[in-house]
């Protein structure tokens, strides 16, 4: 299926009138401003995007929704970033609101300053920090 454009008066008159005969959309009988064109165009044309495609048409992979992925629990698989680190006590550092990040920091014994825009991403790598290395420390080693 044909894309139609979301802005048609950028075309021409003879364009937009030779894109609605081609899509047989029926044009005035008389000539008429490019604005009339424009108005059919979107009645028409543009409207088409928007129509979701039958279930019997192709679907390719791009308009699948991402997977979910949890972190939140330790897997047998290796982190890819740093960001994907298993979180051992089940805190999201970064959904923590500010208080909240300072009472966790004040639970690990780190007496924090203001957290405000500037200082709350530092405040959350230690933290993260601090809850990694608790982590490690509770597994046993296996060798």
């Amino acid at each position: 299926m044909a894309e139609f454009l979301e802005d048609p008066s950028i075309l021409t008159k003879d364009k937009l009138k030779s894109e609605l005969t081609a899509n047989n959309v029926p044009l005035p009988i008389s000539d008429q401003k490019k604005n009339v064109y424009v108005q059919l165009y979107l009645k028409n044309l543009t409207v088409l995007n928007q129509k979701s495609p039958s279930t019997d048409m192709f679907s390719s992979d791009e308009e699948l929704p991402a997977p979910v992925v949890s972190n939140n629990s330790i897997s047998g698989r290796k982190a890819t970033r740093k960001t994907d680190k298993p979180q051992s006590e089940g805190v999201e550092v970064t959904d923590l609101t500010d208080a909240g990040l300072k009472d966790e920091l004040l639970k690990h014994g780190v007496n924090a300053g203001p957290i405000v825009g500037c200082t709350r991403k530092l405040y959350e790598k230690k933290l993260q920090k601090l809850l990694d290395t608790a982590a490690a420390e509770a597994t046993p080693s296996l060798s």
